[in-house]
């Protein structure tokens, strides 16, 4: 179930999760029935779950609030805990024209335990919290009340979490809240990277995890952070039962990271299993450019870091990893560009990564196997045009 805060307009960053996707999701709405006046809650909830747990053994449908209260899985989008009705009722100006009047009346008929209530204590009364398997937040203009009110409030209703994904908040405290030993999967997009955090959560967290996914997007204006060298180093130790690890790694100059992924192989627990790499696509230089200036898309291989990411580069790379200790490792994936999600609407200019990406999937060969990668290669529009030309055949792009 998805959940996004209709008083939250949409910026360029914050994309609508919250809103049905053509094949898979269905509109409901409920009202928490601690406020039976308050009717913004847009709930979201994808049809595979509805047919598989809305209706009894016996035909008969329960009501949207009893699925409401037993959730397993639970996405939330530019949500801001912290908020209240209160905040967005003006009486000010001319905003009564806006049935503000009207909407100040309801609140106030409401009991005075009631008024000052925040979102996450009238969900907390609505919801089974306890039930909860799958927690995904992402905020980026959450405000500080939030996140204190999670760690206060939410953090103790979470004894079944086993699947946490954040991004962007500060959400150390709430994140060594939730019971050590009790995630099996944890995410964090644009995370902090000070060693001692990273140490805080996996020496926390770690004993339990399966898969891992600590990484950030790629900007045009700085290269990545990356996990420290110790942390890597000591990623078997720190987590013992991963299966599933994802990170960030960018290349030295134009050599890809061999020393720091033979470390990684050094320290990985034997079961694991999938590893995916992110790479950065653009180059050093590219990011010296000034963007005020516009000079097209970009048609130089100067832009793009190199070595490139190819099938063939992917391939040498999953071999490499594979002979420097990771022998456990049956699928590795390489990823290059822009993969944040997109801003859902036609943009009149747009900076040079928006919408460059490449992957490689590889199927690792048991022992010293054939190795067999497949994807979508970096594209450099100069050199793929020049190389056609020379062919003499007709490229589609």
């Amino acid at each position: 179930m998805s959940l996004r805060n209709p008083r939250t307009p949409r910026s360029r960053n914050q994309t609508a999760t919250g809103y049905p996707t053509a094949d898979q999701e269905a509109y409901t709405r409920f009202i928490p029935s601690s406020r039976p006046a308050q009717k913004s809650r847009l709930l979201t909830y994808d049809s595979r779950l509805l047919a598989a747990s809305v209706f009894r053994s016996d035909g008969v449908c329960p009501s949207t609030q009893q699925v409401a209260r037993t959730l397993r899985d639970l996405t939330l989008d530019g949500y801001n805990f912290g908020d209240s009705d209160l905040n967005y009722i003006s009486l000010s100006g001319w905003d009564h024209t806006l049935q503000n009047a009207y909407k100040f009346l309801k609140w106030r008929l409401l009991p005075r335990d009631q008024r000052a209530k925040t979102n996450l204590e009238l969900w907390l009364e609505a919801m089974d919290f306890y039930q909860l398997q799958s927690l995904s937040i992402r905020c980026d203009s959450c405000r500080d009340s939030s996140t204190d009110l999670i760690v206060k409030l939410l953090a103790p209703k979470l004894p079944s979490l086993r699947s946490l994904s954040v991004e962007e908040l500060d959400m150390l405290d709430f994140i060594l809240a939730i019971p050590a030993g009790s995630l099996n999967q944890f995410t964090w997009i644009k995370p902090q990277y000070s060693e001692e955090t990273l140490r805080l959560i996996l020496e926390h967290h770690g004993s339990s995890l399966t898969e891992l996914e600590w990484r950030s997007a790629e900007t045009l204006y700085r290269p990545r952070p990356l996990l420290p060298m110790p942390i890597l180093r000591d990623m078997g130790h720190l987590a013992p039962r991963l299966k599933a690890l994802t990170i960030d790694l960018n290349r030295h100059n134009t050599s890809w990271p061999l020393d720091d992924m033979a470390t990684l192989m050094k320290s990985i627990p034997n079961t694991l299993s999938n590893l995916t790499i992110y790479f950065e696509m653009a180059s050093e230089y590219r990011r010296q450019k000034n963007d005020d200036y516009w000079d097209g898309r970009g048609e130089n291989i100067e832009e793009f870091a190199q070595p490139l990411l190819n099938s063939t580069t992917a391939r040498e790379l999953a071999r490499f990893l594979q002979e420097h200790g990771g022998q456990s490792l049956e699928q590795v994936e390489f990823f290059a560009g822009d993969w944040e999600r997109d801003w859902g609407e036609p943009l009149q200019f747009t900076d040079w990564l928006h919408q460059r990406r490449a992957w490689i999937h590889c199927d690792m060969g048991k022992g010293k196997g054939e190795v067999l990668c497949r994807g979508n290669d970096t594209v450099v529009p100069s050199v793929d045009k020049k190389s056609c030309m020379m062919s003499n055949k007709m490229c589609v792009r």
